[in-house]
Parts: C-alpha cells; sequence; structure tokens
C-alpha cells in the first residue's frame, strides 16, 4: 500500500513504533502505514481507515466532477471508475444518475454499476429496480414508459426475473398489472417474430404459458425455430442496452 504524509515527529519511537525517514531538503516526511509514535493497534487502524476514506472521498469527487465535463468514451471511462472505487459514495454519485430524469444519464449509470467489483453494484441496481415497478402501473404513461425504459436498460436483475415470472398473476410480491406493463414493453422492444414466440411462452395475453410444441404449433414454425427465437429474445432482453436501442419505448 502506498505511504500516507503526516507531521513530522520530534520524540523517539516508542517500541513497535516505527521511525519516520529524515526529510531531504523541503520534502514532505512520509511514513509507512504502519504504527506511528504511541498509536495501539486499535488507534492505528482507525486512523488508516479514516485516511483511506478522505483519499477516496477525493476521488470520488473528481470523478463526480469529469462526469459533468468528460464526453463520449471518457465519460464512460469516467462512470466505469466510479464503478471500480465502489463504497457509498462512489455508488451513490452512479445511483443519483440513474434515478435522475435523463435515460443518457441512466445509461451512464448501469454501464458504471456493472464495473463495480463486489456486491455494491448489483444491490443498487436491483434497489433501483425495485423502486421501479410501482410506476410502470402510474396513471401518467409517460412515467410509466420510463419505469419500463429504466429497467430494460438496466439488464437482468431478480426484479426483472420477477416480473417475467408475474405475468400469471400468481406472484405475492409483483403486481399482475405491472408485470404486464412491464412484457409488453419488453416485447416491443425486440422482433415481432421473437416477440409472438414470447408473448406465447409467458402467456402474456391469457396468463397461460406455452410450451414450444405448442407454440410451434400456434405459429406454424417448427420447435427447433421456436427455441432459437426465444433464446436470442432472452439473450436481447437480458443484457444492458443502450437508450438508442429502445427507439419503441423513447
Amino acid at each position: 500500500m502506498g505511504d500516507f504524509y503526516i507531521k513530522p515527529a520530534t520524540d523517539r519511537p516508542e517500541a513497535g513504533g516505527v521511525e519516520p525517514r529524515k526529510p531531504s531538503g523541503a520534502d514532505p516526511v512520509y511514513v509507512p502505514l504502519g504504527p506511528v509514535l504511541g498509536e495501539d493497534e486499535s488507534g492505528h487502524l482507525h486512523r488508516v481507515a479514516a485516511e483511506l476514506a478522505a483519499g477516496n472521498a477525493a476521488r470520488v469527487q473528481i470523478l463526480r466532477e469529469g462526469l459533468k465535463s468528460a464526453q463520449g468514451a471518457a465519460r464512460l471511462a469516467t462512470a466505469a471508475g466510479l464503478g471500480s472505487l465502489g463504497g457509498r459514495d462512489a455508488i451513490g454519485a452512479l445511483r443519483e444518475l440513474l434515478e435522475g430524469p435523463d435515460p443518457a444519464s441512466w445509461e451512464l449509470a448501469v454501464y458504471g454499476l456493472r464495473q463495480a467489483k463486489g456486491r455494491d453494484g448489483w444491490l443498487c441496481l436491483e434497489s433501483v429496480a425495485q423502486e421501479s415497478v410501482p410506476d410502470l402501473t402510474a396513471d401518467d404513461a409517460a412515467k410509466g414508459r420510463a419505469a419500463a425504459l429504466r429497467l430494460l436498460m438496466m439488464g437482468r436483475t431478480k426484479t426483472m426475473d420477477r416480473l417475467f415470472r408475474a405475468a400469471d398473476g400468481h406472484s405475492r410480491s409483483i403486481p399482475q398489472k405491472a408485470a404486464q406493463a412491464f412484457i409488453e414493453a419488453a416485447l416491443s422492444s425486440i422482433p415481432p417474430d421473437q416477440a409472438r414466440v414470447m408473448s406465447l411462452r409467458l402467456g402474456a395475453a391469457d396468463g397461460r404459458s406455452r410450451t414450444p410444441a405448442e407454440v410451434a404449433a400456434a405459429t406454424g414454425l417448427s420447435v427447433e425455430r421456436v427455441r432459437e427465437l426465444e433464446s436470442v429474445a432472452w439473450a436481447t432482453v437480458q443484457s444492458p442496452r443502450p437508450w438508442s436501442a429502445l427507439e419503441s419505448l423513447r
């Protein structure tokens, strides 16, 4: 780990302490992340945690400013930097984008959150997905479309899985009306042949899901073709997509 600057010490180190190196000219004094003068283990851990947090806060602020000024690939890289950094402040900055009104910012936030190394990014995506469900059935149609658009741009989450499974009205956690609104939006975002197969497989129209063989009989397609179309449709719907790829919901 790197060194941290501290005020030069004038006393000699106690047992177990670290002797600061002598400065050359006006150079600052650095010590390793080991115990410093008179510091017990608890104090050492608290100091290191505080210094690391301060360093991360500064980096988050720099990246936040970068999001405002950067363009194109540089802006994506900045979002990825926040995701990779992780922690409450960095993930919070991306969440602010995802909860805002601008779909272009949602795209940026999703990209950054999916770069997170720990669980923070996934937990944030899941939390925002859950909060979007009630808006699917909002009286304001534009609000409902926005909720569906955000969910589809985010890609697969546990909430998305629950929405698809709730089409038959048997879910305890997802209202059938919300599931139907989401599925309708999802089907509108894929080619018609895939949408027809998916609608029958999910039972989107009548709550009765069909087997591949039943879909084949209803559509005149082979069972193999039905499975192929379904596989491609799932891959598309479950993958994060840019705003430009979801024109039907814009």
